[in-house]
């Protein structure tokens, strides 16, 4: 992000931006309009500690960055990602889905329906209690871990750490 002047993002990101580049808080239920669209920011950390969707309400529509997602993988190693952290934000937006028809995430199939936020909880609880197949990842500090409907990519320390 170093070659932008500003950026709006959670500030529980902000660590991971380059020093230059002037921030601007979100916060759980800011509103913003880009266009007919009224986005609303939603705290879903766990893919990051800042991660955030934007939800329109009215259209009936979620972009949910990296944190919902089909078939993946979705990062989830490191010391800025927490397993625990979401889960409990796919449960927050799974208490929702039923006001979502269409998600758009950041990554591979595009768009997918609002079930997938179950199935993305599902298989990282699977994840967490130590059932899922997996092997290591080629090129990265990772093991794919291989969800019935998502994969992640996860340490075994990641996936304890509380």
């Amino acid at each position: 992000m170093g070659n932008f002047e500003e950026a709006w993002l959670h500030e529980k990101d902000w660590n991971l931006v380059h020093a230059s580049t002037r921030l601007h808080p979100l916060r759980e239920g800011d509103t913003f309009c880009c266009g007919d669209w009224k986005l609303q920011v939603i705290e879903i950390p766990g893919h990051t500690y800042g991660s955030v969707a934007f939800a329109d309400f009215e259209k009936k529509v979620l972009f949910s960055g990296d944190s919902v997602q089909k078939g993946g993988p979705i990062y989830l190693f490191g010391s800025h990602r927490n397993l625990n952290l979401y889960i409990q934000s796919q449960r927050k937006l799974e208490a929702m889905a039923c006001r979502f028809e269409t998600i758009y995430p950041c990554h591979h199939f595009c768009p997918v329906t609002p079930d997938y936020i179950g199935k993305n909880r599902q298989d990282a609880e699977a994840l967490q209690a130590g059932i899922l197949p997996n092997e290591l990842t080629p090129g990265m500090p990772c093991r794919t871990y291989h969800g019935r409907w998502t994969d992640f990519y996860c340490t075994e320390e990641d996936r304890v750490r509380l």
